[in-house]
């Protein structure tokens, strides 16, 4: 089998936290490595291998991977039941307390976030680019959590890559809806993982937790 690339993110105990890497890729096929996306411009046959190599990296049947429709919003699906899963059509983050159930969200320069309550074995993983930093969705998906039984103090959260402040530019209009103590001269917010530590943060995590 096809080694998968990928980092490992921590997690906490007994919970398996990954953020792939797509690898070298020519200018002409952005596309020929690993891509799990299935609304980019990529072909379906390609997005079905890469998915099969994940499913068996993780050693799970390919349907059990949760799959959101993401759209940079601050919504939050929560699955609690294996044969009923609500529709992920517009959703940047997902919650549940099954076993063997992993959620999979996709992200280019945005942050991918883990969160992990090891003692019920509750799980997130939350897209976030600056709009849904932004909208805090970090916040609305501790809070789904705590509505299965999770605490924040007991909360792991761990950040994959994603865009560096240095290569973040963005608009003026864009950088005035950060905290102006995270903006560096003229409109480089030090990053979306900045302002999402401090949303963890408020939202009751511990920070030797993050």
């Amino acid at each position: 089998m096809t080694p998968l690339p990928h980092i490992t993110l921590n997690a906490g105990p007994n919970a398996t936290a990954l953020s792939t890497l797509r690898g070298a890729t020519r200018p002409n096929d952005p596309y020929d490595g690993l891509n799990c996306c299935h609304y980019t411009g990529d072909t379906p046959q390609h997005i079905q291998t890469s998915r099969t190599l994940l499913a068996r990296h993780l050693h799970i049947p390919l349907q059990q991977l949760i799959i959101p429709r993401q759209t940079h919003s601050a919504n939050v699906a929560t699955i609690t039941h294996p044969d009923h899963i609500p529709p992920l059509t517009d959703t940047d983050a997902l919650v549940t307390n099954l076993p063997r159930t992993p959620l999979l969200i996709h992200t280019a320069d945005c942050v991918p976030i883990i969160l992990h309550d090891p003692h019920t074995h509750t799980i997130a993983a939350i897209h976030a680019g600056w709009r849904g930093a932004i909208a805090d969705i970090t916040t609305h998906t501790v809070n789904a959590m705590t509505t299965l039984g999770a605490h924040p103090s007991h909360i792991i959260a761990a950040m994959g890559p994603a865009i560096c402040p240095r290569c973040f530019e963005t608009s003026p209009q864009i950088a005035a809806q950060f905290p102006p103590h995270l903006i560096t001269y003229p409109q480089h917010p030090s990053g979306s993982p900045a302002l999402i530590r401090l949303q963890l943060i408020k939202a009751g995590i511990p920070p030797h937790h993050i």
